[in-house]
């Protein structure tokens, strides 16, 4: 986001339009930069609008913030194991994503700040 409103805001920047820089050439070149797709734009535009709102809205990166497997937990890999149960023999990690990216999963999964 720092990039992005640093690019934004450079006076030498590459993406000029007749009133000076525009936001869209801004988030276009941040999102080839990082090598991303339109996500990553939409991501910058909704994070750099609530920063502008409250300037102490600001991202969180969890990077590193797990140091143990989720799999450790056994009510969690529990679950895991009567869903692959139910489904049959005939199942495929796929299955796994699936069920993890449920609402519910989800919830079980939060780690805290």
């Amino acid at each position: 986001m720092r990039m992005f409103l640093w690019q934004y805001t450079d006076i030498k920047s590459r993406v000029k339009g007749k009133k000076g820089t525009t936001w869209v050439g801004a988030l276009l070149i941040m999102e080839h930069a990082a090598e991303r797709g339109p996500w990553l734009a939409h991501r910058l535009r909704e994070w750099t609008h609530a920063y502008i709102i409250n300037c102490k809205n600001l991202p969180h990166n969890i990077y590193g913030c797990w140091n143990v497997s989720l799999l450790k937990d056994e009510d969690l890999t529990q679950e895991i194991h009567l869903h692959l149960q139910g489904i049959c023999k005939f199942m495929k990690a796929m299955d796994i994503v699936n069920y993890l990216d449920t609402p519910e999963i989800k919830m079980h999964c939060i780690v805290p700040p």
